[in-house]
């Protein structure tokens, strides 16, 4: 899993061969903490196929604005520069492993 700042976040998703999938977070977000652990599980399995990218709220408020998050954690699905969903709120690993499946 990367963290990355809201400069680098259009390249990650240019650049990128694999689906990649954005957690836009906080570090006062205790549902975030808990999707935080089901994406380090998640990263080890699917890694290979799967970039696996953070992006602080607080720290990126701009980008956070742009792409409308309203609701922490958000998760967001690329492939090939196309935004294939989103998923808004906590979830659990396996509704998230679900949605990763779908696009692979």
């Amino acid at each position: 899993m990367k963290l990355i700042e809201a400069n680098n976040l259009k390249k990650e998703i240019l650049e990128s061969k694999k689906l990649v999938m954005i957690m836009f977070w906080s570090y006062d977000c205790l549902a975030c903490d808990a999707a935080n652990q089901h994406l380090f599980k998640l990263s080890d399995a699917y890694g290979s196929k799967v970039d696996f990218l953070k992006i602080d709220s607080q720290e990126n408020l701009d980008i956070v604005k742009s792409y409308g998050i309203i609701t922490i954690p958000t998760f967001i699905f690329y492939r090939n520069n196309k935004n294939l969903a989103r998923i808004e709120g906590f979830k659990k690993k396996f509704e998230i492993e679900r949605k990763i499946r779908e696009f692979l």
